[in-house]
């Protein structure tokens, strides 16, 4: 059997905290995909496990080591204090195989994305969510949890007029480009273009005339949109579905770069607005979302929201559906991921 170790995207999730299983959720379990894979790749004669469970003396040159987000020397000292059981440093060469799993954007760890290429260097395979100039990196897609509509929420027909379900994180950006600035000695300078203040300036605009419900975290520091500040959703599913339309906004514009946000929505009969990759339309139909780009400013973006009859509405959703069940989707789902996944540990 290949034992494949996983380094994970935070040090919560080491002791075998990665697979666990959640009782009681129906919809957004957030580690359900890595007990999926866990299943799926057992099945297959593969033990996945966290890094913390290696141990060198009982190794062997078959062991895989797997990288979810890479992490410099600094950060791995930090979370070594957040958790004693990660290891600060560990022996890549007595691995058969080391891979990459690259999820965040350049935005959001931009000490990875001044350090691209040489970082891609280190490993066998590197897999990027987004995508890069280098023949080296390969690109997946942020697989996605379900593969259908949900019925439940897709047929409500109470529905509000917009809402918006984002973090509000501006705060903490500065942190993220000194500490670029201090691991790597490199300026934190990137391509992408961040779109945390847009999502500010349409929650602004849309609140003045109260159309418009915000959820998540940080938005109650924000005194202007206490109005119309929702707290935090208990399921983002079931929030949705009570509305017709939602703002879907990455947090930064980034080539390839297309997360859960548009597909939430889908799933839930809700028409996304979506401001993200500008590449979207080469992945997702255009008839089943509406592009931020396509609209001057955000008083022409109301209006056309406001002349959309019901039966419109419906065509986007029902476009949503077609899409969901046909062939251009199945890049997304989880078991076109848990392939990908495979294949990299025993090619």
């Amino acid at each position: 059997m290949t034992h494949v170790y996983i380094d994970p995207h935070s040090y919560i999730y080491l002791n075998n905290e990665l697979f666990h299983e959640e009782t009681g959720r129906k919809d957004d379990y957030v580690l359900a995909f890595w007990h999926f894979l866990k299943r799926y790749c057992l099945e297959r004669g593969i033990l996945l496990q966290t890094i913390d469970r290696w141990n060198e003396k009982e190794s062997n040159s078959q062991d895989v080591y797997v990288s979810l987000e890479h992490k410099n020397f600094l950060k791995r000292v930090y979370w070594s204090l957040k958790n004693k059981r990660y290891p600060v440093r560990v022996p890549l060469g007595r691995f058969g195989r080391k891979i990459l799993f690259q999820f965040e954007p350049p935005f959001i760890m931009p000490e990875v994305y001044v350090d691209i290429k040489r970082i891609i260097g280190l490993y066998d395979t590197s897999w990027l969510a987004w995508k890069v100039d280098d023949p080296r990196a390969r690109y997946f897609h942020y697989w996605q949890t379900y593969d259908r509509v949900l019925e439940e929420y897709w047929e409500n027909s109470e529905r509000g007029f917009l809402v918006m379900i984002n973090s509000n994180v501006p705060s903490r950006m500065p942190k993220k480009f000194l500490f670029t600035l201090v691991s790597t000695g490199k300026f934190p300078r990137t391509d992408s273009k961040e779109l945390i203040r847009e999502r500010k300036k349409a929650a602004l605009f849309f609140s003045r005339t109260n159309e418009i419900d915000i959820y998540g975290s940080g938005w109650d520091r924000e005194h202007a949109l206490r109005e119309v500040y929702r707290g935090r959703a208990a399921s983002k599913y079931a929030t949705l579905s009570r509305y017709r339309f939602s703002l879907c906004y990455e947090n930064s514009a980034v080539p390839g770069y297309i997360t859960e946000k548009l597909f939430d929505c889908l799933y839930t009969g809700t028409v996304p607005i979506y401001l993200g990759a500008p590449d979207v339309e080469m992945y997702i139909p255009k008839d089943c979302f509406l592009d931020r780009r396509d609209f001057k400013s955000y008083e022409e973006l109301r209006t056309f929201l406001k002349s959309l009859s019901e039966s419109e509405i419906k065509t986007y959703k029902e476009n949503g559906r077609r899409f969901l069940e046909s062939e251009q989707y199945k890049p997304f789902t989880k078991e076109h991921f848990a392939k990908i996944f495979l294949e990299a540990c025993v090619s």
